[in-house]
């Protein structure tokens, strides 16, 4: 903010000069000179700012710079707003479906994704088991499979 109000403040004062100069000048080809001298002083002074742009940054820009950063946004916003939430009724879900069967699990991950067709659908179901449940492995598995409809991975912690 302090730049552009140094810029505006030195391209009154430019302004201002050029128009002393004018006024003082003669109406001869001096004079004419000297107006053309003082717009094109003028323009460099309005101009100012864009000598002082970093170019360098400015034209490497690229579309794809733009969208790789919103693609990242919107990955991340939708990470927060839809994958974690339903990720957390997935774990529920399958330790109550667990639970029914007097079965549980140390940990249960649902992996979810977006299609344009299908929509939000779950991918997959990643279920960790401690060593003392690992014998009831394929139990929890069909229960899950069962379910949620989906592949479930049964892994030791």
């Amino acid at each position: 903010m302090a730049a552009l109000k140094a810029w505006g403040i030195s391209l009154c004062f430019v302004a201002a000069a050029c128009a002393v100069v004018e006024f003082l000048a003669p109406k001869n080809g001096t004079g004419r000179l000297l107006e053309m001298l003082c717009g094109v002083v003028l323009l460099f002074c309005m101009l100012s700012p864009l000598v002082k742009v970093d170019w360098s940054e400015v034209l490497s820009w690229s579309p794809s710079q733009l969208q790789t950063e919103q693609s990242e946004r919107l990955q991340e916003h939708l990470q927060q707003q839809l994958h974690a939430p339903l990720g957390e009724a997935i774990a529920e879900a399958g330790a109550a479906a667990l639970a029914s069967y007097g079965l549980s699990a140390e940990k249960i991950e649902g992996v979810t994704d977006i299609d344009e067709r299908v929509g939000i659908y779950i991918r997959e179901i990643r279920v960790y088991l401690n060593p003392q449940q690992a014998v009831r492995r394929v139990a929890v598995k069909q229960i899950l499979e069962q379910r949620f409809g989906v592949d479930v991975t049964v892994r030791e912690v």
